[in-house]
C-alpha cells in the first residue's frame, strides 16, 4: 500500500510539472531573439506592417510545439510508471513536439482579409515556393531506406511487427502531406507586399520545419525495423542489425534537425534581404 502511495505521489508531481509548464509557455511572448532569428534564417524584413502578422504566428506555433512537447514528456513519464522506473522518453517527447507543430499550421489563419494595400498576385503557389529540393530528395531517400528495411524485416520473420511499424510510418506520413497542403493551399487574399512576404515566409518556415522533422522521425521506424530484421539471425547478427539501425537514427536525426532549422527563405520574389532586424 506504501509503494502504491507513493508511486501516486510521483506520478502527481511529474503531471504536475508537464501542466506547469505546459500553461507557463502559454502565456510567454515571443521574443525578440526569436523573432530576429525567425526573420535572419527566411530573409525578411520585419515592418510594421508585417510585424503583427510574424509575431502571431510565431506565438501559434511556440505555444503549440511547447504543449505538444511537455504533453508528450508528460505521457512517456506515465508509461514509464507502469513498469515501476521513472524515465525520460525522447521518441514520445519528440512526437508530442511534431503533433503540436502540425496543430499549430492548422490553426494559422494567414493574412487577414482586408489588411494593408491590396495588391493582387497571379504568380501559382506550389510546394517547390516554400521547399527547396534539398530536404525533399532527402526525405525520399529516407524513406527508401525505411521501405526497403521493412520489406526486409517482413520476409525475414514473417511477423506482424514491421507491418504494425509501416502502418503507423504511413499515417504520420499522411498527416504529413495534409499538413503540407493546407500549408501551401491556406488563402493569400490580396494584400501589401510586405504583409505577403512575411506570409510566404511563414509558409516556407512551416515546410523545412515539417519536413524536416518528418526526416527525423523516420529514424525511430527505421531503427525498429532493422531491429526486427535482426532477430532471425543469431545473437551478433542481431546486435549488428540493431547497430545499423541505430546509427541510421542518429544519422537522420542529425540531418533533419539540421533541415529544420536552416535557412529556408520563401522562393516567390517577394521576400526582401535584410538584417535580421524590425522597424519601427
Amino acid at each position: 500500500m506504501a509503494q502504491l502511495m507513493v508511486m501516486g505521489l510521483v506520478v502527481a508531481v511529474a503531471v504536475a510539472v508537464c501542466l506547469y509548464a505546459a500553461v507557463a509557455a502559454f502565456k510567454q511572448p515571443v521574443s525578440r531573439p526569436r523573432l530576429e532569428k525567425f526573420a535572419a534564417r527566411q530573409r525578411l524584413r520585419v515592418t510594421a506592417d508585417n510585424g503583427p502578422l510574424v509575431l502571431h504566428a510565431l506565438g501559434i506555433t511556440q505555444r503549440w510545439r511547447t504543449l505538444g512537447l511537455w504533453t508528450g514528456i508528460a505521457c512517456g513519464v506515465l508509461w514509464s510508471l507502469r513498469e515501476g522506473r521513472l524515465t525520460l522518453d525522447f521518441a514520445a517527447a519528440f512526437i508530442g513536439w511534431f503533433a503540436g507543430a502540425v496543430v499549430a499550421e492548422w490553426r494559422i489563419a494567414g493574412i487577414p482579409r482586408g489588411e494593408g494595400r491590396r495588391a493582387a498576385s497571379l504568380a501559382p503557389r506550389t510546394l517547390s515556393s516554400y521547399l527547396r529540393r534539398g530536404p525533399l530528395v532527402t526525405l525520399a531517400v529516407a524513406l527508401a531506406i525505411w521501405l526497403g528495411a521493412t520489406i526486409a524485416a517482413a520476409l525475414r520473420t514473417g511477423g506482424l511487427a514491421p507491418w504494425a511499424w509501416a502502418a503507423v510510418t504511413l499515417s504520420g506520413l499522411a498527416l504529413l502531406v495534409l499538413t503540407l497542403r493546407r500549408v501551401v493551399d491556406r488563402p493569400q487574399p490580396p494584400a501589401g507586399d510586405d504583409l505577403v512576404a512575411a506570409d510566404d515566409a511563414l509558409r516556407a518556415r512551416a515546410a523545412a520545419v515539417l519536413t524536416g522533422s518528418a526526416i527525423a522521425a523516420l529514424g525511430l521506424p527505421t531503427a525498429a525495423v532493422f531491429e526486427v530484421a535482426g532477430r532471425s539471425e543469431a545473437v551478433y547478427g542481431n546486435a549488428s542489425w540493431a547497430a545499423i539501425g541505430l546509427l541510421l537514427m542518429l544519422l537522420e536525426l542529425g540531418v533533419g534537425w539540421r533541415l529544420a532549422t536552416d535557412a529556408s527563405p520563401a522562393r516567390t520574389g517577394r521576400a526582401r534581404p535584410a538584417p535580421a532586424a524590425t522597424q519601427s
